[in-house]
C-alpha cells in the first residue's frame, strides 16, 4: 500500500474513530471541563479535521464527537449521536472476555468487520514536515483557554418558573456577563436552524439588541427589582421575536452573504459591505450556540474574533451548563479570561433568577 493509498483510505471513510491513550486525570464533574477540552482536540495525532464525523474514546471508557463544521450542523450530528447512544450501550452489555458483539437497534447482528493495518512508506523523509506540524497544533492549541461551567439547579424546567422562556434567558445571561467584564454590550451570534427550507442551514440570530443592552445597564445601575425585571421580560420577548423570524428565513446575515455572492466578476461592491457600523455589527465577539442533551457533559466551539468567546450551551432539566473558549491574549493580558467569563455567566444566571424571583413575589402581594 502507497501513502497515496492510505490516505485515499482515510479520505474515503465515513467516519473515524480516535482512540487516545491518554486522558485527564480527575473523574467525574470535576474532570469534565478537562474532557470536553480533550474531545476538541487532544494532542493532535490521530485526528482528522477534514472528517465530518469522528468519534473519540479516552482510556476510561469516556467517549465524545468531534465534527468538521463544512458539512454538518449541530441539530443533526446531535441526532446522530443520540442515535448511536442506546446502539453503543447494547453493544456494551454484551462484551464478554472473550468476544465483542456489534448490535443494530433491532438487536440483530452486524456483519463481521474486517481491520487493515495503513502501513505509511518513508516517514524519515516526512520527519521534519511532522515535526513542525506538531509543533504548530501545540502552538496553536496553547494559544487557547477553555472553560466549563454547570449552573446547578437553573435548567429550563426551573427558568420557565420564573416566567422567562430558557433560551432567551441564558442569552441574557451571556449579555450581562460581558457587559460586567467589559462594560459594554457584545456583537453576539446565536445560530438558528432553517432546514424546514430545501437546502436550509442556519441563520443568525443578533442576539445583541436594545432591549438587551438596556437590560444589562439596568442591572448594572441597581434598578429596583420591578424595574430590572420589566426590561428582562422586555428583552426576552424581543429575542423570541427575532429568533422566530429567522427560523422563517427572515433573517438579516445570510440574505445579505446571498447578495454579496451574487455579485458577477468585476462588478462593484455595495457601498453597505465597506461601510464600517456594518462591519464592526458583523464581527462576533460573542459567538454562541444552544444544543440541549442530557447525555453531553458540555459541547463548545472555537472563538470567531480573535479576541472573542465561544459559547457552546445547553440548558437541560435541571441545569445549564456552557463551555467557554477563546484565545490567549498578548502579553499576558487576562490570563485566565476564559474562566472569568464562564464564572461571569453562572453569577449573572443566578442574579437574574433571585431577580425575577424577588419581582414576581412582589408583585403577588399588590
Amino acid at each position: 500500500m502507497t501513502n497515496r493509498e492510505a490516505l485515499w483510505s482515510v479520505e474515503r471513510a465515513a467516519l473515524m474513530v480516535c482512540l487516545d491513550h491518554q486522558g485527564p486525570r480527575e473523574s467525574g464533574e470535576a474532570g469534565a471541563g478537562d474532557r470536553s477540552r480533550q474531545m476538541w482536540h487532544g494532542d493532535g495525532v490521530n485526528r482528522f479535521y477534514d472528517k465530518t464525523l469522528q468519534f473519540i474514546v479516552l482510556p476510561d471508557g469516556n467517549a465524545g464527537f468531534l465534527g468538521e463544521h463544512a458539512l454538518a450542523d449541530g441539530a443533526p450530528t446531535l441526532r446522530l449521536c443520540s442515535e448511536l447512544l442506546p446502539v453503543a450501550r447494547a453493544a456494551l452489555s454484551a462484551v464478554s472476555e472473550s468476544t465483542v458483539s456489534l448490535l443494530t437497534p433491532s438487536g440483530s447482528s452486524v456483519k463481521e468487520l474486517v481491520w487493515e493495518e495503513l502501513v505509511w512508506e518513508d516517514l524519515e523523509r516526512l520527519s521534519s514536515g511532522i515535526a513542525e506540524a506538531k509543533h504548530q497544533f501545540a502552538a496553536e492549541v496553547k494559544g487557547h483557554q477553555t472553560a466549563r461551567v454547570a449552573v446547578g439547579g437553573l435548567g429550563s424546567d426551573a427558568i420557565k418558573q420564573l416566567g422567562v422562556a430558557p433560551d432567551p434567558f441564558c442569552q441574557l445571561a451571556m449579555q450581562l456577563a460581558f457587559f460586567r467584564m467589559h462594560g459594554r454590550v457584545a456583537t453576539t451570534y446565536e445560530a438558528c436552524a432553517t432546514r424546514r427550507f430545501l437546502h436550509g442551514r442556519t441563520e443568525t440570530i443578533r442576539s445583541a439588541s436594545i432591549e438587551s443592552a438596556a437590560f444589562a445597564r439596568g442591572m448594572a445601575a441597581s434598578l429596583a427589582p420591578m424595574q430590572a425585571y420589566g426590561l428582562l421580560r422586555q428583552a426576552a420577548d424581543e429575542h423570541r421575536r427575532n429568533s422566530a423570524q429567522c427560523a422563517q428565513g427572515m433573517g438579516i446575515d445570510r440574505h445579505m452573504l446571498g447578495l454579496k455572492l451574487s455579485l458577477e466578476a468585476g462588478e462593484a461592491v455595495p457601498s453597505i459591505y465597506t461601510d464600517d457600523a456594518f462591519a464592526l455589527s458583523s464581527t462576533w465577539e460573542l459567538s454562541t450556540s444552544h444544543l440541549p442533551s442530557e447525555n453531553f457533559e458540555s459541547w463548545g466551539f472555537g472563538e470567531v474574533a480573535r479576541e472573542g468567546f465561544g459559547t457552546g450551551y445547553s440548558c437541560n432539566k435541571t441545569e445549564s451548563v456552557f463551555f467557554v473558549s477563546c484565545r490567549v491574549l498578548p502579553g499576558g493580558r487576562w490570563p485566565h479570561r476564559a474562566q472569568a467569563f464562564a464564572l461571569a455567566i453562572q453569577e449573572a444566571m443566578r442574579d437574574m433568577a433571585l431577580l425575577c424571583r424577588t419581582a414576581r413575589a412582589s408583585s403577588s402581594k399588590l
